[in-house]
């Protein structure tokens, strides 16, 4: 028996033909409904990286479909895929899931050496205690 797809899953959502070819390359996802705090999670691999900017604008179309406080669509990609030009959208979601306010990331400094991401921001040492103590470090390892 073939694996559903997506598409089938959120039958009521009626994405743009972009969202749909996109929805419908994910395999092997899950789906966590909460029915009482109106939540919906899926985590789904993905054969390519995905835009977050594009990721948050399907959540919020399903999210208005089915009339939910929250959705969340968590993509998983094989690691070759990772570049460290992806490094934007990893802040993006860091932002977005942390403790950190929005521009937090606006201006910052980064290089890669090997496997190590170093990232510069223009802070005192006093907002950088609180971008660690607010665990951004471990946030943005979990993103990658």
């Amino acid at each position: 028996m073939a694996e559903k797809k997506l598409t089938e899953i959120l039958k009521r959502y009626e994405p743009d033909d972009r969202s749909r070819r996109l929805l419908e390359e994910a395999y092997d996802f899950s789906v966590r409904a909460d029915k009482d705090a109106k939540m919906l999670e899926i985590k789904a691999h993905f054969p390519r990286i995905i835009d977050k900017k594009v990721i948050y604008r399907i959540e919020e179309e399903i999210r208005e479909t089915y009339s939910l406080s929250s959705v969340r669509l968590l993509p998983i990609y094989d690691p070759s895929l990772f570049s460290y030009d992806y490094l934007p959208q990893i802040l993006l979601e860091t932002e977005r899931v942390g403790i950190v306010a929005r521009g937090f990331f606006s201006d910052y400094e980064s290089s890669m050496n090997g496997n190590e991401i170093l990232i510069r921001i223009p802070f005192s040492p006093g907002g950088v205690a609180f971008v660690c103590d607010a665990k951004t470090p471990r946030i943005i390892e979990n993103s990658i």
